[in-house]
């Protein structure tokens, strides 16, 4: 796909003023349009990006329900969220860290209880131990093992920023990781489930300690 991220360029192009054109570069980690690519093109015209890259079909359906996800998210009961919430941190211990995340990956094998918490219990930015390791894990898993490729990168920079979630990212480009290192078909389809919801993190070991067997969550009303 070397030369897919001129192809890109050449897409946008006919949509950006003439004197935005020279400079562009979506190959530089810094060049603004990566974060915004899609919003810059029609309907049409982002389909042909999409469509450039070997899993187009694939991707551009992954494309559509990210943007009706992030105009709609939908209302689930409690119970639901419990399920969704086991689904995904089933599929996550898998691709955790075992020098970094021990504590975690051994907290989440042992779970086998996704209770109903009595309200939602508030935390700040990264005091929710159990979903920071979760999130931390598909992060970094994402930049160890996706390839070396400007486009690739590209539609990392636009799904993160479009959703706020790397969740989402992992969704959206896991057709370019390796598949011996994923055990199964759509592995990171649970948390973009998790995303369509307003639950992201509603969910967290009790006492917010890496102890027991007990999960604990709440969705919003």
């Amino acid at each position: 796909m070397s030369n897919l991220i001129n192809e890109l360029e050449n897409i946008l192009k006919r949509y950006l003023p003439e004197a935005e054109q020279a400079g562009l570069d979506l190959s530089d980690d810094n060049c603004p349009y990566r974060k915004c690519y899609f919003e810059k093109l029609p309907s049409e015209a982002a389909k042909e990006a999409l469509f450039l890259y070997p899993n187009g079909k694939s991707l551009y359906k992954k494309y559509q329900e990210i943007l009706n996800g992030k105009e709609s998210k939908k209302l689930i009961s409690d119970n639901e969220l419990c399920g969704l919430v086991r689904d995904h941190l089933k599929s996550i211990v898998d691709i955790m860290d075992e020098n970094e995340d021990e504590k975690a990956i051994k907290f989440i094998l042992a779970i086998d209880d996704i209770s109903i918490a009595e309200s939602l219990e508030q935390f700040a930015p990264g005091e929710n131990l159990l979903h920071k390791y979760v999130y931390g894990a598909i992060g970094e898993f994402l930049l160890n093992e996706l390839p070396n490729d400007d486009s690739l990168w590209l539609l990392y920079d636009w799904s993160l920023e479009k959703s706020k979630w790397v969740t989402v990212s992992a969704f959206f480009l896991e057709d370019f990781i390796d598949e011996s290192l994923l055990h199964k078909k759509n592995f990171f389809r649970p948390g973009f489930n998790l995303w369509l919801t307003r639950n992201n993190n509603h969910y967290w070991a009790v006492g917010n300690k890496f102890v027991g067997n007990s999960v604990l969550c709440k969705a919003a009303k």
